[in-house]
């Protein structure tokens, strides 16, 4: 017998059951906890899966937002940039076609007046 009881047995009250009927009303009261421990350890993962779902789902769906719009921009570039091509192919047209008239004036002035013009006037060509 353990020290313990040796010296404090006498005070001690002493327990009407036995050890089984400890075990089984320890058991009696430890497994529903166990089992609500494990409940509660459930709904919690549930409920942060649920969380971290949603929290996906929503930054998808943001992410799906923002292609979209950059899809629209780049297509609203492009098209910019198909217009922008388009103006400086006209406007370099039109800018040209003074300096040829210009050009072919000049040209005919200098074969017109060919004998009339000096050293400088007949280097311009």
């Amino acid at each position: 017998m353990p020290v313990f009881y040796k010296w404090f047995g006498p005070i001690l009250p002493q327990p009407k059951v036995r050890g089984a009927q400890i075990l089984k009303y320890l058991f009696s009261i430890l497994i529903p906890l166990f089992f609500l421990a494990a409940v509660l350890g459930i709904w919690y993962l549930k409920r942060e899966v649920a969380n971290k779902t949603n929290y996906l789902q929503k930054e998808i769906q943001e992410r799906k937002q923002t292609e979209t719009v950059l899809k629209k921009t780049l297509a609203d570039l492009e098209k910019s940039n198909a217009e922008l091509e388009q103006f400086t192919y006209v406007a370099s047209h039109d800018l040209q076609e003074p300096l040829r008239a210009s050009i072919g004036f000049l040209q005919l002035l200098q074969s017109k007046y060919k004998n009339q013009l000096d050293e400088k006037g007949a280097a311009l060509h």
